[in-house]
């Protein structure tokens, strides 16, 4: 089995109160060699969770998938940060759903937008809010992707969060040909041992398959007043890169992988890194390693 709570198909459903899903994940992955999500939403609508801690996860924590109208809200996701796969909530081929005052304590990415093409359902990410959450991930904090087996993204913001001791803060990653458009991160706070900022790729899985492009990406009151620049911008999805570039490779954080399959109206506004604005390219490489690279025209920094 792939789940142990499962809503599907259904209409106004409510899971909420003080109470424990535990999953037993290392028992059931170790002795068992089974790795279910706890909790999955599958083409449903207008469902809450609230006040509930999930924890020990073997796989996906919440998934939400090809589903509406969903709020989790003042839950806990904590985590064996050794076991893999085990990401916090999962918006996959969804809409209009919202995560707001939670704590997440994960290994693999703690809020992640996606699109996978899970038993061949179809749908386009938008409308997701991701608010006032405190959150750690091994791997990413704040993310979009990687899968991205959608047309298109859209209206995806992510506002006034705390992000700690992970590997990149926010990271948008595009692998699957789909169109990212209006893409927000504002009021994120970055608190200590955190990697990467700011991670961003266009690339494949496939060498044959198709491009993505990234519009209207905005970073905005971004605060990181303990950050330690890092010497080297590569990060594992950095390989899928048009030039495949590998491990220790240089590489600029912003950059699309051509003229056609750029990243267009990238800003950042208000980004202050260990007390220092972000005004122009030259700072931003200086203070934080964020670097622009080709096809990435017009950044705008203020």
């Amino acid at each position: 089995f792939s789940r142990l709570l499962l809503v599907d198909h259904a209409t106004n459903v409510r899971i909420s109160g003080r109470g424990t899903v535990d999953g037993a994940g290392s028992v059931l992955r170790d002795q068992h060699g089974i790795a279910p999500n706890l909790l999955r939403v599958r083409e449903s609508t207008q469902v809450s969770v609230r006040d509930v801690l999930f924890c020990n996860a073997a796989a996906w924590s919440l998934h939400v998938l090809a589903s509406s109208g969903v709020a989790f809200e003042n839950i806990k996701v904590i985590n064996d940060r050794t076991t893999l796969n085990t990401d916090g909530i999962d918006v996959d081929m969804s809409s209009d759903v919202t995560i707001d005052r939670s704590f997440i304590y994960t290994k693999d990415d703690a809020i992640c937008v996606k699109a996978t093409r899970n038993s061949d359902l179809s749908g386009n990410p938008a409308r997701i809010l991701a608010t006032n959450n405190l959150v750690s991930a091994r791997d990413a904090a704040l993310k979009l992707g990687s899968e991205s087996e959608a047309a298109s993204f859209s209206d995806i913001r992510f506002e006034h969060n705390h992000v700690f001791d992970s590997g990149r803060a926010m990271s948008v990653v595009v692998r699957d040909g789909a169109t990212y458009e209006r893409v927000t991160y504002r009021a994120i706070e970055v608190g200590p041992h955190v990697d990467h900022l700011i991670e961003q790729v266009i690339g494949v899985r496939d060498p044959a398959a198709a491009l993505g492009v990234i519009r209207d990406l905005t970073f905005d009151d971004i605060s990181a007043p303990s950050f330690l620049r890092p010497s080297n911008n590569w990060t594992w999805y950095a390989q899928f890169r048009p030039t495949r570039p590998g491990p220790g490779t240089e590489v600029p954080v912003f950059e699309g992988a051509d003229e056609e399959h750029a990243v267009e109206g990238l800003a950042l506004r208000h980004v202050v890194v260990n007390g220092q604005h972000l005004q122009d390219a030259a700072t931003a490489r200086r203070v934080a390693n964020l670097s622009v690279g080709p096809h990435a025209p017009d950044v705008v920094f203020e």
